[in-house]
């Protein structure tokens, strides 16, 4: 199916229809090997204290940006706000369409979840990130007006990436404090997100599903250690081996656990229901994975119409925690950037939406116990 002309069709940009790329050949052509039961308790049981890991918590390890819960602890609540359109403290910037024939309206453009739970909200023409509760909005830090993507790390750090100046600003949550900046090595084509380590170390993934380390603010790496830096999956579980998607001819996909190395074998293979479209990975934290699953609409046309669906599982043993149906692309006013996100502690998936008569914010917290969130693999050490 050539996704470009179907996403044309359909009235989205062409990059969003990039969500789900072909492994390289040399992980493609191997045969992915199941790993047994066995093994899976046995890396299950591989549990690390709460203070060993944020002791041991290397920059590299981008999964665990979200601190396990442990047990006992109260389960998050959800809410569901619809913030306004407007020019007020207390509502969200909307350009809408020009009477332009390729023209889309432009507002918030990005979510994220950050370690404690905060749902935040890049307002991208008010130059502002936004925290989003039950009772309403609050302005936490400024941002750049050129800013489209939104990461929140480890100690209550946020990341705000220009892809227009190939930029990524750090602000600190508690009071918008300004941490620094970096620049992403323009050699890196198609990124398509960024991910704030510990001790603010920045990571970016691009859209063929591989990782990079930049460096942090005051400190880049230059462009050969940048390089070098390369590990295969958009996300890395905490013992370096990658997280990633392959889509195959007759429509099924699966999530794929890496082995590091130079050729990336594949070590263990998801399956996910049904007939795939497009999906990406949303986020990865304590060995739960989040993603969102496209299929196509078997309705007759010319136009495609796709059901959209948010789906979590445990990546070691496959074992679903959470699916829900998204709304249909062509009921929103545009489609943002990053409409997803997962963290927190317990976890949380956030979700926005642009209605007609404001942004929809939703926030559904996960079913997940302290146990399944202290199975997580142990974490890289240097």
């Amino acid at each position: 199916m050539n996704l470009n002309r179907s996403w044309r069709a359909l009235g989205l940009p062409f990059s969003a229809s990039i969500a789900l790329l072909l492994l390289p050949s040399c992980v493609s052509g191997q045969d992915a090997r199941e790993e047994s039961d066995r093994v899976v308790r046995a890396e299950r049981t591989q549990r690390v204290a709460r203070g060993s890991e944020s002791r041991h918590l290397a920059p590299s390890s981008i999964s665990e940006a979200a601190k396990p819960a442990r047990a006992g602890v109260a389960p998050a609540e959800g809410f569901s706000r619809l913030i306004p359109w407007g020019q007020g403290e207390t509502s969200v910037g909307l350009r809408p369409t020009a009477p332009l024939p390729e023209s889309v309206p432009e507002g918030p453009s990005a979510i994220a979840v950050a370690e404690g739970g905060e749902v935040l909200v890049l307002d991208r023409l008010k130059g502002r990130v936004l925290e989003v509760t039950r009772g309403g909005v609050t302005q936490v830090a400024a941002a750049p007006r050129d800013a489209e993507d939104l990461a929140a790390g480890p100690g209550g750090v946020i990341g705000l990436h220009s892809p227009l100046r190939s930029r990524v600003f750090l602000r600190q949550l508690s009071g918008g404090t300004d941490l620094g900046e970096l620049g992403v090595p323009r050699e890196l084509r198609l990124v398509r997100g960024v991910v704030i380590g510990a001790t603010r170390e920045v990571l970016v993934q691009d859209a063929h599903q591989e990782t990079y380390r930049i460096g942090r603010p005051g400190s880049a790496l230059e462009l050969p250690a940048v390089l070098h830096s390369k590990r295969e999956g958009e996300w890395l579980l905490g013992d370096g081996r990658g997280l990633a998607l392959r889509r195959h001819g007759d429509g099924r996909a699966e999530l794929l656990v890496l082995r590091r190395g130079p050729h990336a074998p594949v070590e263990l293979r998801r399956w996910l229901p049904g007939e795939v479209l497009a999906a990406r990975i949303i986020g990865l934290a304590s060995g739960i994975a989040c993603l969102r699953l496209e299929r196509a609409r078997p309705d007759h046309g010319p136009r495609i119409s796709v059901d959209r669906e948010a789906l979590c599982l445990e990546v070691l043993d496959g074992r679903e925690i959470f699916r829900r149906a998204l709304p249909d692309p062509a009921a929103s006013r545009y489609l943002p950037r990053r409409e997803l996100a997962l963290g927190g502690a317990p976890l949380r998936l956030a979700f926005m939406s642009p209605r007609e008569d404001g942004l929809q914010v939703e926030l559904w917290p996960l079913p997940v116990s302290g146990a399944s969130l202290a199975s997580a693999p142990g974490e890289v050490r240097r």
